[in-house]
């Protein structure tokens, strides 16, 4: 729950929070505010329960490929089991159940991009929509389609997706798993630190600089 004095100005449709306040001990979560001059928590309601994800096996490579990238997909986006919510993944040739996520493949993306993650929400009288439209996992090097990603790559690829799915920002630290390249090697303290701080604050919220 979130403490009152948090909040500087209130409306039928949003809720306004001091950066001063509230960008205290929460990780990376306020990370972009100092660039954009206002961030919004957009993220899954608190009585989410579980998240179903479908990772399919990659098409167009050997089928030992194919099974080790799903496998690395699947442990990235473990890491995130349990902060906050469950997560059921389904891996088998056919779904077994609708999914709240779909996992694509590609052989690469636009720019330098390993994956790509899209969103959509709404805010309605001080209710939050949150969607995830899908998560794409990159098979291959931007750029250079022969140049084949390694599994490691696209499991941290996979948590780092899977961090935005939760409504994560870019991290400004190289040890965080959501810094916008893969330099890290896991989720760090830092990660779960945000993530945690992320669904303590009211979602739809605004954040602005402030005292």
């Amino acid at each position: 729950m979130c403490d009152e004095s948090l909040v500087i100005r209130s409306a039928v449709d949003e809720v306004v929070l001091s950066s001063a306040s509230v960008c205290v001990d929460v990780g990376y979560l306020c990370a972009e505010l100092e660039a954009s001059g206002s961030q919004r928590i957009l993220r899954w309601p608190e009585n989410t329960g579980r998240i179903r994800i479908r990772v399919p096996l990659p098409e167009g490579v050997s089928p030992k490929r194919a099974r080790d990238l799903q496998s690395a997909a699947v442990r990235g986006i473990q890491y995130w089991q349990g902060r906050p919510f469950e997560l059921v993944i389904d891996t088998h040739p056919v779904a077994s159940y609708p999914a709240d996520i779909e996992i694509s493949w590609g052989e690469g993306l636009s720019g330098s991009q390993l994956g790509l993650t899209q969103v959509r929400w709404t805010l309605e009288r001080g209710e939050v929509r949150f969607e995830v439209l899908g998560i794409a996992l990159a098979m291959s090097s931007p750029g250079n389609a022969s140049f084949q990603l390694t599994p490691e790559q696209v499991l941290l690829t996979a948590a780092h997706e899977m961090g935005h799915a939760l409504g994560l920002p870019h991290s400004d630290s190289q040890r965080d798993v959501m810094y916008p390249t893969n330099t890290a090697r896991n989720l760090s303290n830092r990660d779960f630190r945000t993530v945690s701080a992320l669904y303590r604050l009211p979602n739809g919220a605004e954040i602005v600089e402030g005292p």
